[in-house]
């Protein structure tokens, strides 16, 4: 699975964001291509505090990371968002890289 990109979206006001993250690092950085940590900003203007905003802005900065890094590959992303507290089905990740094999696309990229 060394064909994902996954975003950690976090959150500003929460103060132990880091070690969630540091525990989803150990655990899984050797298991993706790359993952990304997002800090969702505490006092954005017309931002409420909500799982899906937080997924929102991940989401966003990781859209950003693809144009930036990717652009050439528009037809070979799929994106999927979900709340760093999510618990995960057992075999999301598995089916995500089924699901691009499928596809046969040498270049397929994801952003999770």
């Amino acid at each position: 699975m060394q064909t994902l990109i996954i975003g950690i979206g976090l959150e500003e006001r929460d103060i132990n964001s880091d070690i969630k993250y540091n525990s989803i690092i150990h655990k899984y950085e050797n298991k993706f291509l790359k993952i990304i940590k997002t800090i969702h900003p505490n006092r954005l203007e017309n931002g409420v505090a909500s799982k899906s905003s937080h997924c929102s802005y991940c989401a966003e900065i990781l859209v950003k990371y693809y144009e930036n890094n990717l652009k050439f590959f528009y037809n070979h992303a799929m994106i999927t968002v979900c709340d760093c507290d999510s618990i995960w089905c057992q075999d999301y990740f598995l089916y995500l890289y089924y699901l691009s094999m499928k596809i046969d696309s040498k270049y397929f990229n994801h952003i999770v």
